[in-house]
């Protein structure tokens, strides 16, 4: 996976579920491994703010808190 330059690894027992987009097309193995994290720069958060409802991925409001604290720094 491409490396991202904004993207902050907010956990590294917690991952994001099983998923294709926004990543990739839905062919072949999906992503499971990639940790939950945020962006600091809020175009790259909206996908998040969206996907991750969508998945209801478990650790969404973990993700929304420390996103909240990011931008109080």
């Amino acid at each position: 996976m491409a490396k991202i330059i904004d993207k902050k690894i907010i956990s590294k027992k917690k991952f994001c579920p099983p998923h294709y987009i926004p990543h990739k097309l839905p062919l072949g193995k999906k992503i499971i491994d990639e940790p939950c994290h945020i962006h600091k720069k809020v175009h790259n958060m909206i996908h998040h703010k969206f996907f991750c409802k969508c998945l209801k991925c478990s650790h969404y409001n973990f993700m929304i808190k420390e996103l909240g604290k990011a931008k109080n720094v």
